[in-house]
């Protein structure tokens, strides 16, 4: 069975595994061995570092080599736990980050002969602590890329293999590609791009979801880390799934309900918003928002979205049970047009809400429908003076909810509530509303106690500036 191992060799005299120079062999199905990566001197000095490849094998040849060979009976093994990897795969990404170096011009700085510097940079690649497996002895620093916490960095590509991968990647900027499987993908810092590829595929976040805003554009997918020093910007291709710190294994955040919004019609982004506002009298919550976007994009009507709304806990909250027909009828709007009924018109509607003719969430949405129908002209001027105001009033909520939950990505439904409540149909009451969500969100924004964010761009125009 193909394994691999890691070989500390010994240096001009007996010493414990981990103190001696390194190597990483893997021995396949039919039992050849090959060498992943090695020194191949006894005395290591400052200079530069190069990893060349010959067949499946990756050395680290260095200037005064007086060994090009490992001797069986000068090296201990310790047989490393790859979990789900396999020693093809690892070897694999192990080879590429070895290609990659290939030209690149490393400086280091020996601080000590004895170090584990390459081999514990590869497995950390892999996401293998060599650490857990052969401990680095005290006072020695990485080799080659890390001497002494001083990182050298430079960027390059992974692709993984058609297995399901654990890929990490180092502090710096890079390409992570999962290619097949159903990968775990880790950019650390630097602003990496991270596909999955084919198979259902997790990023690994370090951080807390309240520390991130992931930003869904017509073209990126962008996770940003809001924490000084975390994360950077990672663009996510074909990742299904994040996974946050803390979070269990099955958590986090499924990226395929958050896929629908931005592609759905602005006027049927619109008629979603108007449920919120007509049943809840406050902005959606965006997390809310995408699940109901991609349930219309699922083929969901509004009717059938309505009757789903009618039945929530937050509506049988606002309008529990033993609320009259005429305060639900009277409440709804005043919600959607910030008014009472006209006498007539709430007659009219008792009568049918009374009689079973007409469901509650079918009247809402009639009502929505009324709002912005085009009024008849031998109605009289007034009536039409009233219905254009009636549509501005519900245009102008509808603008505050998709600010708050579209374009900021705002999801706490106490804040969706307070800014809808300062909006009274005037322009003050529209200054006061935009503040209030400005000053929630500001505070979301903090990296620490903040919140997670879904901004979406590229589906609205900016509709108020940022305070």
């Amino acid at each position: 069975m193909a394994s691999i191992e890691i070989a500390g060799r010994r240096v001009g005299q007996d010493v414990s595994t981990g103190a001696g120079h390194l190597a990483l062999i893997l021995t396949d199905d039919l039992g050849a061995e090959f060498i992943l990566s090695a020194y191949t001197d006894n005395t290591l000095f400052s200079g530069e570092l190069f990893i060349e490849i010959y067949g499946q094998s990756a050395w680290v040849p260095r200037a005064l080599s007086s060994e090009n060979n490992i001797a069986e009976h000068r090296i201990d093994r310790v047989t490393l736990d790859l979990g789900a990897r396999s020693p093809a795969a690892v070897a694999m990404l192990i080879d590429q980050f070895a290609l990659a170096m290939n030209g690149q011009t490393l400086s280091y700085e020996v601080f000590d002969q004895n170090s584990n510097s390459v081999i514990g940079t590869l497995l950390d690649l892999v996401g293998i602590d060599v650490d857990d497996v052969l401990p680095n002895p005290s006072g020695v620093g990485w080799l080659g890329f890390v001497a002494r916490d001083t990182l050298i960095q430079f960027p390059y590509s992974i692709v993984g293999t058609p297995e399901a991968d654990i890929i990490q990647s180092r502090g710096f900027d890079q390409e992570i590609f999962g290619a097949g499987g159903d990968d775990r993908l880790s950019g650390g810092a630097g602003d990496d791009l991270l596909d999955g590829g084919q198979g259902i595929d997790t990023a690994v976040i370090s951080g807390a979801k309240g520390s991130y805003t992931l930003s869904i554009g017509p073209e990126d997918v962008v996770l940003l880390d809001r924490r000084p020093g975390g994360e950077g910007a990672d663009t996510l291709i074909q990742i299904e799934h994040l996974q946050f710190s803390g979070a269990p294994a099955d958590a986090g955040v499924y990226l395929s309900g958050l896929m629908a919004l931005p592609k759905i019609a602005e006027a049927d982004l619109r008629l979603i918003i108007e449920l919120y506002v007509a049943y809840f009298d406050r902005a959606p919550d965006a997390e809310g928002l995408h699940f109901w976007a991609g349930a219309f994009a699922g083929g969901v009507s509004l009717d059938q979205m309505s009757q789903a709304f009618s039945d929530q806990a937050e509506t049988i909250a606002t309008y529990p049970a033993g609320t009259s027909t005429a305060d639900f009828a009277s409440a709804v709007y005043d919600n959607v047009l910030g008014r009472a009924p006209d006498p007539d018109g709430l007659n009219f509607w008792l009568g049918l809400l009374n009689s079973g003719q007409v469901q509650r969430d079918a009247f809402i949405l009639r009502v929505l429908e009324g709002a912005k129908a085009e009024p008849p002209e031998d109605l009289g001027q007034d009536f039409m003076d009233q219905q254009l105001a009636d549509v501005a009033f519900l245009r102008t909520k509808t603008d505050i909810g998709a600010y708050f939950a579209v374009q900021l990505g705002m999801s706490d439904v106490q804040s969706a509530a307070s800014a809808m409540a300062q909006f009274d149909g005037s322009g003050d009451g529209l200054v006061a509303a935009i503040a209030t969500i400005d000053q929630a969100h500001f505070a979301a924004l903090d990296p620490v106690d903040g919140a997670f964010l879904v901004p979406v761009t590229g589906i609205l125009d900016d509709l108020f500036a940022v305070a």
